[in-house]
């Protein structure tokens, strides 16, 4: 419509991979940005309508920190738990003690969202498991409050552990 209006060459470059942390950078290795003279980054929205572009003054999406923690326990018999480090309460715990890093740590008007989004451990009835895994995400607008999350979220990990070993 009105490629007559530019002065050179559009390039439109869709990131893979981009909340993994892996995208962008395979893509910079195999030479995409060769020959790019200026970028706009974009965000797909996918509560907005299809062909509508939506902008903000300041920050609009969060930093991403994502976390996978497995927690080394001993498996028993669930008749004899005291044979065991059950490895399922610890991480109950740890999905307790994590949330204090909002709650306790970050000023209640700062922008800072932790989230368990995966949970795994055993897969019977009657037997504790040696592990158990969560999976999940930080996310702010703010670095002093991503650095000191992702400070405490070790501590509180490194110190749950400690006191279920």
């Amino acid at each position: 419509m009105h490629e007559a209006d530019l002065n050179g060459t559009v390039r439109l470059i869709f990131q893979p991979a981009e909340e993994g942390h892996r995208g962008a950078k395979m893509m910079i290795d195999n030479g995409v940005l060769a020959g790019v003279r200026a970028i706009a980054g974009f965000h797909n929205m996918p509560n907005l309508p299809v062909g509508t572009l939506a902008m903000k003054s300041g920050p609009l999406m969060a930093s991403n920190d994502n976390f996978d923690v497995t927690i080394l326990g001993q498996g028993a018999h669930a008749a004899m738990p005291e044979a065991s480090h059950d490895p399922i309460v610890t991480l109950g715990e740890l999905i307790s003690n994590l949330q204090t890093i909002r709650s306790r740590n970050i000023a209640p008007d700062a922008a800072l969202v932790l989230t368990i989004a995966a949970v795994q451990a055993g897969s019977t009835f009657n037997v504790i498991p040696n592990t158990a895994n969560l999976r999940g995400t930080i996310r702010t607008f703010n670095t002093a409050n991503r650095d000191l999350a992702k400070v405490r979220f070790y501590d509180i990990v490194r110190a749950t552990a400690k006191m279920n070993q």
